[in-house]
């Protein structure tokens, strides 16, 4: 009788650690949550500040009616926890996602299907002209005399929004702009959003 229980017993109780683990795989597949420091916020939702969108519930954003949950943290970072699907259709919103995509070419695949549309200023037309050379992660470009400077503050935005649809959170998100002469040594170095609080 009792090896009978023991059986019974371990049997639910693999199946519920199985259930456990396919719902936590669900989850962990299917949403993502995202950090937003208050003038990141305000740069993607119009001049709302984390308060602004927590207490509007988003509205009058791509997101209003779309995201999961919201909340703001500690350092004052809007937390969004939102589906995979939404976050992948509201990239392709950005005309600076947009931008880096056609700057990266082929090179790097960051999830965005190029619209033409959107290129009110020929900056994807001309993305070839950049030159930028962007590191993987996002936190550095190094940019030389023949490269197309008029791209820095698309691509650095585009660099900043890329790290925190990444999941960085927000006190780690930073961008280094290295500007180069010919002979490659630097000239300057500008870090945001450090640089731009000063």
């Amino acid at each position: 009788m009792k090896k009978h229980l023991i059986i019974i017993v371990s049997s639910a109780l693999a199946i519920f650690l199985i259930i456990a683990g396919v719902v936590l795989c669900y989850k962990q597949v299917n949403y993502s949550t995202l950090h937003f420091s208050p003038m990141m916020c305000e740069a993607t939702f119009y001049g709302m500040t984390p308060n602004d969108f927590c207490t509007n519930n988003g509205e009058g954003t791509f997101l209003e009616d779309k995201y999961l949950h919201a909340d703001i943290d500690t350092d004052g970072c809007l937390i969004l926890t939102i589906k995979n699907n939404i976050i992948n259709e509201w990239k392709n919103t950005f005309v600076d996602l947009q931008v880096l995509q056609c700057v990266l070419g082929n090179s790097h695949d960051i999830g965005i299907t190029i619209d033409y549309s959107l290129d009110f200023v020929d900056y994807m037309k001309d993305a070839h002209t950049c030159g930028f050379e962007i590191s993987e992660d996002f936190t550095k470009i190094i940019a030389s005399p023949e490269d197309n400077h008029w791209y820095y503050p698309l691509i650095m935005l585009a660099c900043t929004r890329m790290q925190i649809f990444e999941g960085k959170n927000c006190t780690e998100v930073k961008v280094t702009y290295v500007d180069v002469n010919d002979a490659g040594e630097i000239i300057e170095t500008t870090v945001f959003p450090d640089d731009a609080n000063k």
